[in-house]
């Protein structure tokens, strides 16, 4: 029974269709992560990707290729991100979001253009995209040292920002 429960638990944290964390793992982790830092004197880095332009693929190419599309791109992160210290997730739609401890601000950046430019060398087309002829992402980085004056959630709205001057600067592109 305990097992059962414990399989259950680990279900509930999971993103059935990317088999990567969802967001309730993501809420869990950075707090944990962000506490360890303030401990430890250590950066924290987050990345948060979204795919552009993911309403018009759907569109065109229906919901189950947009399924597919999603399940490519959380292959690349799987792929990218193996130390065990970094969470990748889904946080929602077509937005992922990943955790990297104790990587600092240049180190941070130079992975999510390696994640960019791996998405993109997919190739999965995106005819009616009015970014270019293949699926992109747009992607936010923040990297903080944390101390007692800001939270996890500063870290977060960093991110964020950056991820919306990536979009609105053209997309398919890395701010920090």
């Amino acid at each position: 029974m305990e097992k059962t429960n414990q399989a259950l638990q680990l279900l509930s944290l999971k993103d059935p269709l990317t088999g990567l964390w969802n967001r309730r793992r993501y809420n869990d982790t950075i707090l944990l992560e962000w506490n360890r830092s303030l401990r430890n004197g250590r950066a924290l880095s987050l990345i948060i990707l979204d795919i552009d332009k993911f309403k018009e693929f759907n569109d065109c190419y229906g919901h189950n290729s947009g399924d597919e599309c999603l399940v490519q791109v959380a292959k690349v992160l799987k792929d990218i991100f193996k130390r065990s210290s970094d969470l990748t997730a889904r946080f929602g739609g077509e937005e992922f979001i990943v955790i990297m401890p104790e990587v600092e601000k240049d180190e941070a950046i130079r992975v999510a253009h390696f994640v960019r430019e791996s998405i993109e060398d997919l190739k999965i087309p995106h005819k009616y995209s009015s970014v270019g002829p293949y699926v992109t992402v747009s992607v936010g980085v923040a990297s903080m040292i944390p101390n007692i004056d800001c939270s996890y959630k500063d870290l977060f709205l960093a991110a964020d920002k950056a991820l919306y001057r990536a979009k609105n600067s053209g997309r398919n592109q890395v701010k920090c």
